[in-house]
């Protein structure tokens, strides 16, 4: 285990809970509109980079508890 992941995961245990808010995947930094938040990824998408269930994924993939994380919109 790298010192990186091991910082992280003692970071996640000092935690309550972590806000993920998730209006912010598009805006005005972008040539085209794009939902705020969508769920899941969709190939029509202008910026198909970012979603929900990605960002979920990323936290629990870097060692956060599911019973931490509290999706918000």
């Amino acid at each position: 285990m790298g010192l990186h992941t091991l910082a992280k995961i003692l970071f996640y245990r000092e935690l309550d809970f972590v806000n993920m808010m998730q209006y912010d995947l598009h805006g005005s930094w972008e040539t085209e509109t794009g939902l705020a938040g969508a769920l899941h990824m969709h190939p029509s998408d202008p910026n198909p980079d970012y979603s929900i269930a990605d960002t979920v994924k990323t936290w629990l993939e870097s060692g956060c508890e599911a019973d931490k994380l509290v999706v918000g919109r």
